[in-house]
Order: structure tokens, then C-alpha cells, then sequence
């Protein structure tokens, strides 16, 4: 289970961070002190995803190279317990975009391929995994489209649940078609 899970992004990269100590913790035990941990990037362009080591006592981030060839992966993302790092493989918004989940072991931040499912639409750009559902969510930019995935009791991804397609235009001409840029996860426990 993670203790630790913080998720950066920019225009081209976005970058998972795992704790490697802190399997087996439950999530309401925070600690901050954990000390090293695995960086996975992921980037428009590349071979695929690249992993890297954080020392937080020294701040030296060292890369382990390339762990997982694929194609465009855009966006990442981490199971809520799980040493699971899932990942959109985005080939275009013409494309049916696939989603990855990869086992990661905590040593030597190799990830393995768990399986690989279609995201349900063109030019996935955004995961979120739900704890509380067993679900990952996926909004599909090129198609305009939100997917809501199964997650197993291992991490691996199911079936396609639901998909939410929208429709309509904006004022400007590149807003001929909507474009689902996130789908973000909130706990019930946390609605008003």
C-alpha cells in the first residue's frame, strides 16, 4: 500500500512518484519521512516511460532509464494500495487510445505489464483511480468521451463499465467537437 503518492505534471511530462519503502502501510498513515522514491516520466514524445531513483536527503534524482517501451505515455497514475502504476498509451485524438497497468517492484523499480485495455475513445489524456469504486476513470480528448473502468483485486484492469460521451461546440473553430481534458476522482466521504 503507498504512503506517499504526489503527481506532478507540465505540458509534455507527467510523473508518478512512488514511495519505495512504504508497502504495506495503509493510506491514513501519512508519513513524509519515507526518504527515497521511485519517479516514473512519461512523455509525449520518447520511447516510452523512463524511471528514475529520489534520494530526499540529497535531492539527487538518478535515472534507471527506459522501464516500460510504449507509445505517447501522456498520463500516469498509481493505484490507490496497490504497487500498480497504470498509464495511457495516446497515439493520436484519431486513435483508439490503449491504458496500461504495470506491476512495480519496490527494489529495483522495474515495472512488468500487467495488462493493456482500449480506453474507450481517441486520444486518452487524463486517469484517475477510485478506491472507494475499484474503478480507473479515463477522459478521452479526442473524442470527447469519459470511460470508467473496472479495476481487480490485483490492479489489472477490467472491463469498460460505463462511457459518457458529450456533445456540442465552442466559439472558437478548433471547438468544433467537446474535449475531455480531466476526470478527476472525488470520495464520497468528501461531497458536502
Amino acid at each position: 500500500m503507498l504512503r506517499r503518492l504526489i503527481q506532478l505534471t507540465s505540458l509534455c511530462t507527467t510523473f508518478a512518484v512512488l514511495c519505495t519503502n512504504a508497502w504495506g502501510q495503509e493510506l491514513a498513515s501519512v508519513d513524509d519521512s519515507c526518504g527515497s522514491y521511485w519517479v516514473y516520466i512519461g512523455t509525449l514524445t520518447g520511447q516510452g516511460i523512463v524511471g528514475a531513483r529520489f534520494d530526499e536527503a540529497t535531492g539527487q534524482l538518478t535515472s534507471i532509464g527506459l522501464v516500460a517501451a510504449m507509445t505517447r505515455p501522456t498520463w500516469l497514475t498509481v493505484h490507490p494500495k496497490l504497487p500498480v502504476l497504470y498509464s495511457v498509451s495516446d497515439p493520436g485524438n484519431t486513435i483508439a487510445s490503449s491504458l496500461y497497468s504495470f506491476a512495480q517492484d519496490p527494489v529495483t523499480g522495474a515495472l512488468t505489464v500487467k495488462n493493456t485495455v482500449l480506453s474507450g475513445g481517441y486520444g486518452a489524456t487524463h486517469l484517475a483511480a477510485d478506491q472507494e469504486l475499484q474503478s480507473l476513470f479515463v477522459a478521452n480528448y479526442g473524442s470527447g468521451q469519459v470511460s470508467w473502468l473496472s479495476i481487480l483485486k490485483d490492479g489489472s484492469l477490467g472491463t469498460l463499465v460505463s462511457m459518457a460521451t458529450d456533445y456540442g461546440t465552442g466559439p472558437s473553430p478548433r471547438q468544433a467537437a467537446p474535449h475531455a481534458h480531466s476526470v478527476p476522482s472525488i470520495p464520497q466521504s468528501a461531497s458536502c
